[in-house]
């Protein structure tokens, strides 16, 4: 989930600098595919740090292409990425 969160951060970036209805949909269909297994997961108490920052990244991610998000969408996605950024400095 890692690994497809961080390939679809250059493709979140460029949607939100450009954005039609049609590409915040689908990138926003494909943060729901990643954010359902996350929420199914029962993360042991030693991961639960780096599961919540995972779960928060996903949620700012998937704010930022909302149809009726109104605040900035490139600050949105940079929150989002620093997030993830920071789940994976856990990993480490």
């Amino acid at each position: 989930l890692v690994a497809r969160l961080t390939e679809i951060g250059p493709f979140l970036s460029s949607a939100v600098a450009t954005p039609s209805d049609a590409v915040l949909a689908a990138v926003g269909g494909t943060l729901g595919e990643v954010e359902r297994p996350l929420k199914a997961m029962n993360a042991p108490a030693a991961s639960r740090p780096f599961h919540n920052m995972l779960l928060s990244a996903v949620a700012t991610a998937s704010r930022a292409v909302a149809p009726d998000f109104r605040g900035d969408r490139g600050v949105e996605v940079q929150r989002a990425l620093a997030l993830l950024d920071a789940a994976k400095s856990e990993l480490r």
